[in-house]
This record gives structure tokens, sequence and C-alpha cells, in this order.
């Protein structure tokens, strides 16, 4: 069994070796295995780095994380935050489009909204507690049970976002029933054809109306 002081000397060591984390910025004490971290950080990544490696050193019991986040060292306001929240949003296509709120105060993130499994809501707050400036996480997202409908829409979607043919192509699908409806817009023929092909194939689908433009400026 790893003495306290031991224990102490494996975590502080495990905290050099990670380049985000200053060592002067933490404390660490260790009393019968179980750890207790302290100081002060600019960001919220560097406090959860911090636990973690606490975590994972062997011998330890519990970790206590005191670690505080003086939000005045960091260069982020809060529409900073914001806007880059709204970044990450925009470039995850399992991110419900329009569907999470966001108000950020004094580095403070308050997140409302609706999403499909526990799975997305912790996935949400995950990306937005790593970034720059963010000092925690209310997370107030609500979880609903889609329909089948809002299943097979997602399906599709999903689907086609992943087929390299139609990579950045902009198609928006509706589904209704047993038919899905395809709009928006595709680079060529083929594409709108792939398009059209995935949909229909997909399980529980017997109908397509096939509304996508071509571009035909490409």
């Amino acid at each position: 069994m790893k003495t306290n002081e031991k224990l102490q000397i494996e975590i502080q060591q495990a905290l050099q070796k990670n380049p985000l984390i200053n060592v002067n910025e933490i404390a660490v004490t260790v009393q019968d295995g179980i750890v207790t971290l302290s100081g002060i950080v600019d960001v919220f990544e560097k406090k959860k780095i911090a636990e973690e490696e606490a975590k994972n050193v062997e011998g330890v019991k519990a970790v206590i994380e005191n670690i505080i986040i003086n939000y005045e060292n960091s260069n982020n306001k809060d529409h900073e935050i914001a806007s880059s929240i709204v970044t990450i949003f925009n470039e995850n296509w399992d991110i419900p489009e329009n569907k999470i709120n966001i108000k950020v105060e004094n580095g403070w993130v308050s997140l409302d909204g609706e999403v499909s499994s526990k799975k997305e809501k912790d996935t949400i707050k995950e990306k937005v507690q790593l970034l720059n400036g963010v000092r925690g996480v209310t997370n107030n997202i609500r979880i609903f049970k889609p329909t089948k409908d809002e299943i097979k829409t997602k399906r599709i979607s999903n689907t086609l976002s992943q087929n390299s043919t139609l990579i950045n192509q902009i198609i928006m699908v509706t589904v209704i029933d047993k038919n899905v409806t395809l709009k928006g817009m595709v680079d060529s023929q083929i594409q709108k054809d792939e398009a059209g092909k995935i949909a229909l194939s997909s399980s529980g689908i017997l109908t397509l109306e096939n509304e996508l433009f071509i571009n035909e400026f490409e």
C-alpha cells in the first residue's frame, strides 16, 4: 500500500508530464488515499485534466477537487465564448441544429433545449466546458423521446452526411410516415440521384419526393 507521500509525488509527476498544466498553479495533498487538489487556473480544461490525472494514479481512493477558475486571467470574453460555442454546434452534425439555447454570463455557460439521448446531452456539455474561458456549465438540456419519423429523419440525414459523394452538399430531410422528402441543393444530377437512392433504401421508407435543386453555376 502506497504512503500518502508516495501518492502525492506520483500525482505531481503525472501533472508535470502534461504540457497544459503548470504545477505551480495546483497544490496536491493526500490523506489516507484521498487526494485534494487546490489552486487557481485560467481555463476549465486544466481543472478537468488535473482531476483525471489524479484519478488515474494507482492507489488513489477518491479526489476532492477544489481548483478555482480565475476568469479574470482569461483573454476570452462572454461574446467570444458564445461565438465559439455556436461554431462548435455548427461544425458537429450530431448536435441538433437550433435546438440548444446558449447563455453566457461571466464565463459561466447555461445550456437549455432538447436532445434525444443522454449521450447527446453529455457530449454537448463536454465540448463546451473545454473551451478557453469557460468557468463552468449548467446543463439544463432535456431529453425527449423522438417519434419514429424523427428517428428515420435523423438516420437518413446521418447517412447522407457520411456519404463521400455528398460531402458539403445542403440536403434537408423530412420523413412523414413512410414517405421521405429531400430539399436543398447539390452540384450534379449524379448527387441528386445518389441522395434519392440512399433515402429510398432506408428501412421503413416506401416513397420518395426528391426536390433537390442542382446548382447549375458550379
